[in-house]
C-alpha cells in the first residue's frame, strides 16, 4: 500500500480515546516514559494534540508530520504556542531538523515504515540524542493481538455477540489467506505492519541501547497486568479513580454478559478516589494499590450475597 498517498488527506489521528480526557490521560502516560528535558522532536505528530501535552516537561517540542491534513490542523490548533511545527516524515526528518534533543518519539507511525526503515530511523536518532536522552516508540502493533483488532475487539468497549465474533474471525482469515495471493506481500491493512516484540529488541541491541517495552495503558488498560497497572498508579501517570471508572463503565457496558453477579459502584469509586489523594499526598499507597480486583462468588465477603 502506499501510505503516503493513503494518509495525503487523512485528518483523524485515530487515537484509542479522542475525548479531551482520553487525551491527557494518554499524554500523561507517554511523558511517564519519555522523562523531561529541554528538547523533544515527536516524528508523526498528528494534529499534534499530544504534543500540546509534552510541552509540561519539555520547553521546546519540534513536530514532524507526513499529512498535510494533519499538519494544517496542528498548525490551526498549536498556532499560539511556541511548537515548531514541520512537514516531513520519518524518512527525511534528519534533513530537515538540526540539534539534539532530550526525546526523541515516534508514535503510530513504526506500522507504516518497512523493517530496514525503521532500523535506519533507531540509529540515525540515537546520534541526536543527548547525553541519557530517550527514544520512544508508541503505539506499535503487537503481533501476537493483532488478530483480535482486526476483528474489533481491542477497541470497542461494548463486546459484540457471538455471531459478530465468528463473521469477523472468517473475514480476517480470508484476508490473510487471500492476500499473498492478491497483493503480492502488500500490507492489507488500515493499521499496517505487524512487528514482534524481539524485532525492537534487536534494533536496540544493535545500536547499544537499553530497550522497555511496557504495554500501552491508554489503550490497552483492560489487559495490562497487576504490575502494571499498579506502577501506573505509584508514578501518577493514572490515577486509582480513573483506574476504577473505566472498568466500572465496562462492566455497566457488557452487564448481558452476566460476569459479575454484584457490583458496588459507589463504595468502588469512594476507595478509588480516597487512594488517589493519598497517592497525591505521596503517601507510598503499598505494591498493588488500584489494581482492580474481582472476588469469585466462591468466597465469603461481608456483607455481600454468596449464591455459589
Amino acid at each position: 500500500m502506499d501510505w503516503e498517498k493513503y494518509w495525503s488527506d487523512k485528518s483523524d489521528d485515530r487515537r484509542g480515546d479522542p475525548t479531551p480526557d482520553g487525551i491527557a490521560r494518554e499524554g500523561r502516560e507517554k511523558l511517564l516514559h519519555l522523562g523531561s528535558g529541554g528538547r523533544l522532536l515527536d516524528v508523526g505528530c498528528g494534529t499534534g494534540k499530544l504534543l500540546s501535552h509534552y510541552t509540561a516537561n519539555f520547553p521546546e517540542c519540534i513536530g514532524v508530520e507526513r499529512s498535510p491534513t494533519m499538519l494544517a490542523e496542528a498548525q490551526t490548533k498549536l498556532r499560539d504556542t511556541n511548537i515548531a511545527l514541520l512537514h516531513g516524515s520519518a524518512e527525511n526528518v534528519w534533513e530537515i531538523v538540526h540539534g539534539d534533543f532530550d526525546a526523541i518519539t515516534m508514535g503510530s507511525v513504526a506500522q507504516y515504515l518497512a523493517a530496514h526503515e525503521i532500523a535506519a530511523f533507531v540509529m540515525q536518532a540515537s546520534k541526536h540524542l543527548k547525553p541519557g536522552g530517550r527514544i520512544a516508540i508508541f503505539d506499535i502493533i503487537h503481533s501476537r493481538k493483532a488478530v483480535l483488532r482486526m476483528m474489533g475487539l481491542g477497541r470497542h468497549k461494548e463486546a459484540p455477540s457471538g455471531f459478530e465474533i465468528v463473521t469477523r474471525s472468517g473475514v480476517v482469515f480470508a484476508r490473510w489467506a487471500a492476500w499473498p495471493l492478491i497483493a503480492k506481500g502488500r500490507t492489507f491493512h488500515p493499521d499496517g505492519r505487524m512487528y514482534a516484540p524481539e524485532f525492537f529488541a534487536a534494533i536496540a541491541k544493535e545500536n547499544g541501547m537499553k530497550i522497555n517495552m511496557p504495554m500501552s495503558m491508554s489503550s490497552d488498560l483492560f489487559f495490562a497486568g497487576a504490575a502494571q497497572i499498579a506502577h501506573q498508579v505509584r508514578q501518577r501517570a493514572l490515577s486509582a479513580l480513573e483506574i476504577a471508572t473505566l472498568f466500572l463503565d465496562r462492566i455497566d457496558a457488557n452487564r448481558h454478559l452476566n460476569a459479575y453477579i454484584t457490583v458496588n459502584r459507589d463504595l468502588v469509586l469512594r476507595e478509588a478516589e480516597s487512594l488517589s489523594q493519598r497517592v497525591q499526598r505521596g503517601e507510598d499507597p503499598g505494591p498493588l494499590a488500584g489494581v482492580p480486583v474481582a472476588v469469585k462468588d466462591l468466597m465469603s465477603v461481608r456483607g455481600y450475597p454468596l449464591t455459589a
